[in-house]
Parts: structure tokens; C-alpha cells; sequence
């Protein structure tokens, strides 16, 4: 479901000569839910743009554990900084911003982070969040507001 977020974000071409020499992680957040672990919104690494190219997020190697923990380690300092803001993108619009409030492991081995939002998440298995968003196509939210929509 999140690559298929990210693609519909991305459904514009990357512009190389926006992102080149930078990198854009886009995130996947995912809203408060009892029963979930924490059952706080979080915050992962859902896709890389590099140079105008797509890519996955780093993946941990069981084979190669300690390399994998300092790669992890590197990524939760640089990205998941308590305080730390990202634009939060919703139906393609930047709606307002998550703030990072601590990294978690969700399993023994993940990248997520507990995050607050500036606004509501409702539909929050429908927000992304972004490092930048330059060069990413954001546009206008296409979205029927839901008291305006009759089936």
C-alpha cells in the first residue's frame, strides 16, 4: 500500500535537475491505533530519490549485523532527531508538518520513529511525510472533502 502512496505522489516525473546532488526520503506514517505497538503515530523510510532515481530504504543484513546496526544507527541520528520536522503530505498536498519525537524499534530490526502531527490523522494510512519537497510534484489536495460525498 505505501509504495503505491508514493507512487501516486510521484506520478509527476522527478525533475533531476531539482533533486540532483540531494537525497529525499519520503516517509510512510501511520496513525494512532489501540492495539498497535506503540500505539503512537510513527514514521518509516518508505522510498530514497537520489539524483532523480527511486530506491528502496536501506534493509538490515542479519549476515552483516554489526555494519547493519551502525548504518541504523546513522540513519535514526541524521533522520529521526527528537524535534526534528517534515513536511506531512496528504492526497499530494503539504498539510501541515510531524514533528519526530523519539526513534522506536518496532521489531528487532526497523527504522520508525514515534512522531506528533500538526494536524489530525484521520486518514493517516493515506500520509506521507518527505526530507524536501522540491522537485516532487506537490500539488493541490484532488480529494472530495467526505460531507460532500454522495454515493
Amino acid at each position: 500500500m505505501g509504495v503505491c502512496l508514493a507512487a501516486f505522489l510521484l506520478a509527476r516525473p522527478v525533475n533531476p535537475a531539482q533533486t540532483a546532488s540531494t537525497k529525499t526520503i519520503i516517509f510512510e506514517i501511520l496513525g494512532e491505533e489501540k492495539g498497535k505497538i506503540p500505539a503512537a503515530s510513527t514514521i518509516e523510510p518508505l522510498v530514497v530519490i537520489e539524483n532523480g532515481h527511486l530506491s528502496k530504504p536501506m534493509e538490515y543484513d542479519p549476515n552483516k549485523q554489526e555494519e547493519s546496526n551502525a548504518a541504523y544507527s546513522r540513519f535514526e541520528k541524521e533522520y529521526f532527531e527528537r524535534g526534528r520536522k517534515y513536511p506531512l503530505l496528504i492526497g499530494g498536498a503539504e498539510k501541515g508538518f510531524v514533528t519526530v519525537v523519539e526513534p522506536v524499534g518496532e521489531g528487532c530490526v526497523s527504522l520508525a520513529a514515534t512522531v506528533a502531527s500538526s494536524v489530525p490523522l484521520s486518514n493517516a494510512q493515506f500520509a506521507l511525510a518527505a526530507t524536501a519537497t522540491k522537485g516532487l510534484g506537490i500539488h493541490a489536495d484532488w480529494r472530495r472533502p467526505r460531507d460532500n460525498y454522495h454515493p
